[in-house]
């Protein structure tokens, strides 16, 4: 018996119905973004550890995959694609500002994994970025796109959580928390939407140095609850400083510009966990189906590309990732056929396959998507072999056929067969 081989722990083959999905879904989102006015940005899926190490966090820093080459300079694979961006419009002189992006690949992260909610050890994340924009503006443009790409994939369900790091710092401060603990205090609210209010409270608890009346101040603004406004009121009476004021004036600002708040939350818990985050953070979720971790997340962070800089300027930028994986997951249908097939329909040559190939063509060359049974099998064995694929519509081309110069098209749902000419063909095949 030969050896059974699998796939890394934490990693998948996507194929059949899957992959296809996953085609789909990515056409949908590049297409909206340069619907959009976002240009292409392809990076390295490796990068030097002095850039993966610069921002990120402790947490993050932990799940990258390292290496060497072979001249001895240790490297890692990307975890995000926010960081290999800002490496490069810090390098790129000559860039003109704003710059909006996208990229769309694969990042690494040697973590846990919990296929069930969509998290791999290999994510393909599929972002968008503005640089170079003060202006609340960026924001909403991208929540807008959001909400398009959602409503394009067939995800009606999905609300957006928002909030602002200056105001969760700012609250934090007028609390009396201490700034050396004010990451752990973040880290532990971010996780509210997977333990839910108790388990931040026990995490709270087991933070060294933290006040129980701070923690009951905490407790506060994780119970706020309402409409965005009202909530909004609530935040501006804990407000005691500039900065959390900044940070309600920001949020104030992005609902502005949208015509609906109904799919846009304020989540005054919500911290994001990486440390590059510098104002409005959000992330969305479904609100049905059984995927509980978030679809999309980002934010701003107008500190990280003047690090890479080396100077202390504010290079202004905000982004965020669309989840490839968690997105399919939502979207895969209960009776789904395992393997398919983009074709839109299987020719079957019973008597010249030359005669078939060039049909094919034709038919490809009006945009058509075409299989051709190069077996030789049985009419049955054709029949079962295109159902099993999940291709719609069989052709048959037998000597009768060419005679007539016709095609016998077999719709394999209905369960009906016509002749008709390949100018017909196209025609139906288009509707």
């Amino acid at each position: 018996m030969g050896e059974a081989f699998s796939c890394v722990k934490g990693m998948k083959d996507w194929y059949g119905a899957e992959a296809l999905e996953r085609e789909r879904i990515v056409s949908i989102l590049r297409e909206t973004f340069k619907a959009y006015g976002f240009s292409p940005l392809e990076t390295p899926h490796i990068e030097y550890v002095d850039v993966l190490t610069k921002k990120g966090g402790q947490e993050i820093q932990k799940e990258i995959y390292y290496g060497y080459d072979q001249a001895g300079r240790k490297f890692g694979l990307r975890f995000d694609l926010t960081v290999p961006l800002a490496r490069f419009v810090a390098t790129k002189k000559t860039l003109k500002l704003p710059y909006k992006r996208y990229s769309i690949g694969e990042v690494f992260r040697d973590g846990a994994s919990q296929p069930e909610q969509g998290r791999y050890r290999c994510i393909t994340q599929c972002d968008v970025d503005i640089v170079g924009l003060k202006e609340m503006c960026a924001e909403a443009e991208l929540i807008t796109l959001a909400f398009d790409v959602f409503n394009k994939i067939g995800l009606t369900n999905v609300e957006i959580r928002l909030n602002n790091r200056k105001l969760l710092n700012g609250l934090m401060m007028g609390f009396g928390v201490k700034n050396e603990l004010l990451t752990s205090v973040l880290v532990a609210l971010d996780k509210f939407d997977k333990i839910g209010f108790e388990g931040v409270i026990k995490e709270l608890n087991g933070i060294n140095w933290l006040q129980d009346e701070e923690i009951k101040k905490i407790r506060n603004i994780m119970k706020l609850d309402g409409t965005n406004e009202e909530m909004l009121k609530e935040l501006e009476k804990l407000a005691k400083n500039d900065l959390a004021k900044e940070g309600i004036q920001e949020l104030r600002e992005i609902l502005s510009y949208l015509d609906s708040d109904n799919f846009v939350k304020i989540a005054p818990y919500l911290a994001r966990g990486l440390d590059y985050y510098t104002g409005p953070v959000m992330e969305g979720f479904s609100t049905k189906g059984e995927i509980k971790s978030s679809i999309l997340g980002g934010g701003r962070y107008d500190n990280m590309i003047g690090d890479f800089i080396g100077t202390n300027e504010k290079i202004y930028a905000v982004g965020f990732s669309f989840g490839l994986e968690r997105i399919t997951s939502l979207l895969k249908k209960d009776k789904e056929p395992e393997n398919i097939s983009p074709a839109q329909i299987f020719i079957v040559p019973l008597a010249s396959l030359k005669e078939s190939f060039r049909i094919a063509k034709n038919l490809r060359d009006a945009g058509i998507n075409v299989d051709v049974d190069l077996k030789k099998r049985s009419l049955k064995k054709s029949l079962s072999y295109a159902e099993a694929l999940g291709i719609p519509y069989v052709g048959i081309l037998g000597d009768d056929e060419i005679k007539k110069g016709l095609i016998s098209v077999k719709d394999l749902k209905r369960r009906v067969q016509k002749e008709m000419s390949v100018e017909e063909l196209k025609k139906k095949l288009k509707e």
